[in-house]
């Protein structure tokens, strides 16, 4: 009986059902998650850290969650993939990562913490806290592919930047130690931005072939199953190799 009541004095902003005193599914005077998120998520920001509870899932159908920071933000399903709501999102993550200074150690001094400790851990959950948010960006841009537009004003083509943005960093500060997926993702978005912008850029045609390469030989080192098929993958390689040695070619000539 202590909890809500310990609740609504630490917290008078929060709403709970009526008749109830504790979180507790399924018990008579209890509470679920979902009744929670129906009188309190319209007036509050709510996140998660480290997922849902056991053993309570009324919250399916009807909500969502999208990485942000260390955490999850809960969200409407209804507003999971909404322009407005992305939009938003995008503007209030937008020191993710940091944009000045150094924060945290680079993701080459992990080794200086063994596995157990904090600082290891914090590292660990900060880099793929990024990784998430780049691929729920890039989950949306990947859907609108066929109706992008290189315009601010296209939320899908904002998401993709975003997400180029994103996989750009963990490439940078991870390598060449970046999981294989970021590999994969960041060569596939840089494929998407090219194709949309119908020009080729030879930095981005390059960073495409070395991701792809990247991608393949973790996939072989560490016996991961390459999405799509190898054949498929070492053809991408294969094409944007051509690509790239034609750009330079061109270049060189036109140097003469």
């Amino acid at each position: 009986s202590w909890y809500v009541t310990s609740l609504k004095h630490n917290f008078p902003t929060l709403r709970f059902p009526p008749g109830t005193d504790h979180y507790f599914p399924g018990k008579p005077t209890g509470f679920t998650v979902k009744q929670f998120l129906d009188l309190n998520l319209p007036n509050h920001q709510v996140f998660l850290c480290y997922g849902w509870k056991s053993g309570d899932n009324t919250w399916q159908g009807f909500y969502d969650t999208r990485p942000w920071g260390l955490s999850q933000q809960v969200i409407p399903v209804d507003k999971v993939y909404s322009p407005k709501s992305l939009r938003l999102y995008i503007n209030q993550t937008h020191n993710v990562p940091p944009r000045e200074g150094v924060q945290l150690p680079p993701h080459d001094k992990l080794h200086l913490f063994p596995p157990h400790a904090w600082e290891h851990i914090v590292l660990n959950d900060y880099y793929a806290s990024i990784q998430g948010q780049a691929y729920y960006l890039m989950q949306f841009a990947e859907r609108k592919r066929d109706q992008l537009q290189p315009n601010v004003k296209d939320i899908g083509w904002v998401c993709l930047l975003r997400t180029l943005e994103l996989y750009g960093f963990l490439f940078e500060t991870q390598k060449p130690e970046a999981s294989a997926i970021v590999y994969r993702n960041y060569g596939v978005a840089l494929q998407t931005l090219l194709s949309v912008q119908q020009q080729q850029e030879l930095p981005r045609v390059i960073r495409i072939v070395d991701t792809f390469t990247k991608y393949i030989e973790i996939c072989k080192r560490d016996n991961i199953e390459i999405e799509g098929g190898e054949e498929s993958m070492v053809n991408a390689v294969n094409y944007w190799s051509n690509f790239r040695d034609s750009m330079i070619r061109m270049k060189a000539e036109k140097a003469e």
